[in-house]
């Protein structure tokens, strides 16, 4: 579903349908295993926050192998992500119900790789994180994520200010139609890069970037 601008204004605002991205909604585990039969993550092609949601959604009760195997082999890998995240030894809680038992299910059930190179399968339990650190964890990877993008947006839509800021100089161009890569069709993203391909160049930079605000311009 990509989202489309002309000159910061979205087009859903002109009258233009768009359609919007669709992420994977859980309802069950039999639903989850069919939604995993073709797919090794929830989304992407590795672990991501998305895993780790559903996963506490499934409230610590491992999917049977036997009737959802798509199910119960991501359960097991995500498992074993959540215990080599907390390697330090539990010394147990009380209080925990829910989806917050989850991952404590998992890091108890998953032995440490130093277990197992000592032969070693119920000792040296995983501890089990707390919903605070299971937020706080989602909150830390998703800034990470998204300082990235932000960073590659910015820059791509710097250096196609550049280029457009040529071609109306050689010939004259009022307006232009582009595509942008790095925003994936989020809305935010594209008004970032379009900001950048605005943005008055900095005449003491290292690289020109920018210096189209203007050029009227589309962005896909």
């Amino acid at each position: 579903g990509a989202s489309l601008i002309w000159d910061n204004i979205p087009l859903r605002q002109v009258g233009l349908h768009i359609p919007s991205n669709m992420p994977y909604a859980y309802k069950s585990v039999k639903d989850l295993d069919t939604h995993l039969a073709t797919r090794s993550y929830v989304s992407g092609y590795q672990a991501s926050t998305d895993d780790l949601t559903v996963f506490m959604a499934l409230a610590g009760a491992p999917p049977a192998a036997a009737a959802t195997p798509h199910a119960a082999r991501w359960y097991a890998h995500i498992s074993a992500l959540v215990a080599s995240t907390f390697p330090g030894t539990p010394e147990g809680v009380t209080g925990v119900s829910g989806a917050a038992a989850a991952p404590a299910a998992a890091a108890a059930a998953a032995p440490s790789k130093k277990d197992k190179k000592k032969g070693g399968e119920d000792g040296g339990k995983k501890g089990p994180p707390s919903a605070e650190e299971i937020a706080a964890m989602k909150a830390a990877k998703q800034a990470e994520i998204e300082k990235k993008i932000i960073k590659d947006v910015t820059k791509e839509g710097g250096k196609k200010g550049v280029e457009i800021e040529g071609a109306a100089d050689m010939g004259g161009l009022e307006f232009f139609c582009t595509t942008m890569e790095k925003p994936e069709g989020e809305l935010k993203f594209l008004k970032m890069s379009m900001e950048a391909m605005n943005e008055v160049p900095d005449p003491e930079g290292e690289e020109r970037r920018g210096g189209s605000g203007h050029v009227g311009k589309m962005i896909f």
